[in-house]
């Protein structure tokens, strides 16, 4: 294996590394949910920082195993972690095919990340344009705001208005210019840098409400950004040792141990309950801190440099020019993914995170794509309505929790049928309304039109958020 012939820096394929590692460790200790999971990211981590000359062999083992822990959920799983897993199938492949080639250099090559920038670009873009919504933009429950008193709460256990109204009127639109027309500034020289610069301050205010594990992967991929000259000149930096309780370590050990610490104590603190005495989200807001700290002493070189030279523009690195087959494929896979509201495919994991948009039932509060010119398969109009259920099994699963008097496409009903008859359960009827017709289905258990025999893939891998037909649709993830 060859690694960069400056062995005693660190390369920008090695920090990219070593920060996407860390913010997938940050992702599964937000909650230790899987302890498995959590701890074999810690393990990685820390292998990752203490193997330099293994380093590439370590993290193709990485993405084997965080792809598997999380396509063992997906689609049920976080938008950024739909995003990990694609970026690691990619990696993986890549890395996998340099490995039996004649150079034998396994590293994040100048293709690599020219995947990785566009990657960034179009999750940018299509979360401020499905934001592009009447819901996000004009009503009360606009998510924009849903955060500012999500902030507050979090610190107080309170509910405060921390801003003045006028704010609360103009952050919605702030919001969707930033992550459209930024997404589009990065594509060019002239405003990529700025347009970086806005989105990681946009992290950091979201990191303060617990959002770290998606600012953690977003700055791990900004890291392909970054001019292959500019990252030369001063690589030398991340390697400079400071001194910790009279042990010498570089930055990117530290930034490393940081983060790490961010993630036990969060552990400790769920398990023990040290601190949050009366309010329980104090950690979320503690951690944010923590994460904005650690990410401002990496960086503080660069910052007072971008303060005292005002750096707003850099040779920005090649977007559009002898641009590889496998891009334009995984550039397609992940406007599908994207897209999958508009075309009647899934409506959850698609990047829509906290967007209040609303495209099922036949139409959208999308200003744009408010008939859904775009929908060409029937999954999101194919809708049951739930009147009553006996025995009233009423929450079953993450898409049929209380779903009595709510609305689920027929898929959504299919499966949680299908759970139903796998508890053996003798007898369920039910009251519904399907295709405007009021039906009362005796045994619906054992009624092949509606309890299917066994699950298949649009089951399993369509993945749809609690639908809100009405006006005023709510802030969900």
């Amino acid at each position: 294996m060859i690694r960069n012939k400056t062995d005693f820096f660190y390369t920008k394929s090695d920090l990219f590394i070593i920060l996407y590692i860390s913010a997938y460790f940050l992702n599964e200790s937000e909650r230790w949910e899987n302890m498995y999971s959590s701890l074999f990211s810690l393990a990685f981590l820390i292998l990752t920082i203490a193997a330099p000359k293994h380093r590439y062999v370590v993290f193709i083992f990485f993405l084997v195993m965080s792809s598997y822990f999380i396509f063992e959920k997906y689609p049920r799983v976080s938008n950024h972690s739909t995003l990990i897993l694609f970026v690691n199938f990619y990696l993986f492949i890549s890395l996998l095919s340099k490995l039996f080639t004649k150079t034998y250099k396994v590293i994040i090559s100048n293709n690599d990340f020219l995947v990785l920038r566009w990657t960034l670009i179009i999750v940018y873009f299509f979360t401020g344009f499905h934001k592009l919504n009447y819901d996000f933009l004009f009503s009360d429950n606009s998510c924009a705001n849903w955060y500012h008193t999500k902030l507050l709460f979090n610190i107080t256990n309170n509910i405060i208005k921390p801003y003045p109204d006028f704010i609360y009127v103009i952050s919605p639109f702030l919001v969707v210019v930033l992550e459209i027309t930024e997404s589009i500034g990065l594509m060019f020289r002239r405003t990529q840098l700025f347009a970086l610069y806005s989105f990681i301050l946009l992290h950091i205010y979201l990191s303060l409400g617990g959002f770290i594990d998606f600012a953690a992967v977003c700055i791990s991929l900004m890291i392909a950004f970054i001019p292959a000259k500019n990252f030369q000149k001063y690589q030398h930096y991340f390697s400079q040792n400071i001194d910790i309780l009279f042990v010498k370590i570089d930055r990117i050990y530290f930034y490393v141990m940081c983060v790490t610490c961010i993630g036990l104590i969060i552990l400790i603190e769920r398990t023990f309950n040290i601190i949050q005495a009366s309010n329980h989200r104090i950690i979320i807001f503690i951690s944010g801190l923590l994460f904005i700290a650690n990410l401002v002493f990496l960086s503080w070189y660069f910052l007072k440099k971008i303060f005292t030279d005002r750096i707003f523009v850099w040779e920005s690195e090649n977007l559009f020019f002898k641009i590889p087959f496998q891009v334009y494929s995984f550039i397609a896979l992940l406007i599908f993914q994207g897209s999958q509201n508009y075309l009647g495919l899934s409506t959850a994991g698609t990047f829509s995170m906290f967007s209040n948009l609303r495209t099922e039932g036949g139409s959208s509060n999308h200003l744009i794509l408010k008939d859904n010119p775009l929908e060409i398969f029937e999954f999101q109009k194919d809708l049951v309505y739930i009147e009553s259920i006996k025995p009233p099994y009423y929450q079953l699963n993450y898409t049929t929790n209380n779903i009595k008097n709510s609305v689920i496409p027929r898929l959504v009903f299919e499966e949680y049928l299908y759970n139903l008859s796998q508890m053996n359960i003798s007898n369920v009827d039910i009251i519904l309304e399907y295709r405007n017709k009021k039906l009362l289905v005796k045994n619906i258990l054992n009624n092949s039109n509606w309890t299917p025999n066994t699950l298949n893939f649009k089951h399993k891998y369509l993945y749809f958020r609690k639908i809100y037909l009405s006006n005023n649709v709510p802030c969900v993830w």
